[in-house]
C-alpha cells in the first residue's frame, strides 16, 4: 500500500514527464494544506508558463482522482531557483562544480571530515557508494572532505552573482545554438 506522498509523486511524475520536464522534488505540507511541486528541465530553464501547464495538468488529474482527503488544498509548481535544495543524491550530481551550503546531522560522526557541523565548499563529486566529495572549503584548512549522503541534514546551492550569472548566460547561449 503506497503512502500519499508516493501517490502524489507518482501521478505528478506522469503529467511533469509529459510536458517535457522532470520532477525535482514534491512536498504535501499537511497542515497548510499545500501541495508543493518542484519542476526542472535538463539544459534550459522553466518558465512561469511552464509551470503553469503542469499546475493545470496536474490540478485536473489531482481533481479527477481526488486523493487528496479533506477539505480544499493549494496547488503551488515551481523551479527549484537558484539556490536550489540538494536533497537527493542525484541533486549533488547535478550540482557538480557548484559552490553549496551543508550542515550535517547532529546525530553524524564528523571525525572523518574534520569535524565540521556546517560549511560552505564546492561540490566535486559524488561515489556510486553515496558520498559526495567537497573542495575549496571555505574557513577551513582542509582541501577536501568527503561526506556520507546520509549524514547530511541539509544542503543548498548558494548562488555566487559574478560566477552564476556568466553561468546562465553561457546555457542560454547553448540552448540558442542547439534550437
Amino acid at each position: 500500500m503506497s503512502t500519499l506522498l508516493e501517490t502524489l509523486e507518482n501521478m505528478a511524475n506522469e503529467i511533469v514527464e509529459r510536458e517535457g520536464f522532470r520532477l525535482y522534488d514534491i512536498e504535501f505540507q499537511q497542515t497548510a494544506r499545500k501541495l508543493v511541486v518542484t519542476i526542472d528541465k535538463d539544459g534550459g530553464t522553466v518558465s512561469i508558463d511552464d509551470c503553469v501547464n503542469v499546475s493545470r495538468g496536474l490540478n485536473l488529474l489531482l481533481d479527477v482522482e481526488d486523493v487528496i482527503p479533506g477539505e480544499a488544498y493549494d496547488l503551488e509548481v515551481s523551479s527549484p531557483g537558484l539556490e536550489r535544495a540538494l536533497k537527493k543524491l542525484w541533486h549533488f550530481e547535478g550540482a557538480i562544480g557548484e559552490k553549496a551550503k551543508v550542515s550535517i546531522k547532529a546525530d553524524a560522526d564528523t571525525a572523518a571530515f574534520g569535524n565540521l557541523r556546517a560549511f560552505k565548499a564546492e561540490v566535486a563529486g559524488v561515489s556510486p557508494e553515496g558520498q559526495i566529495e567537497f573542495t575549496n572549503i571555505e574557513n577551513s584548512k582542509l582541501e577536501s572532505i568527503t561526506v556520507p549522503f546520509d549524514s547530511i541534514h541539509k544542503a543548498q546551492l548558494v548562488f555566487e552573482y559574478g560566477r552564476d550569472i556568466k553561468k546562465v548566460k553561457d546555457a542560454k547561449k547553448a540552448k540558442k545554438a542547439k534550437n
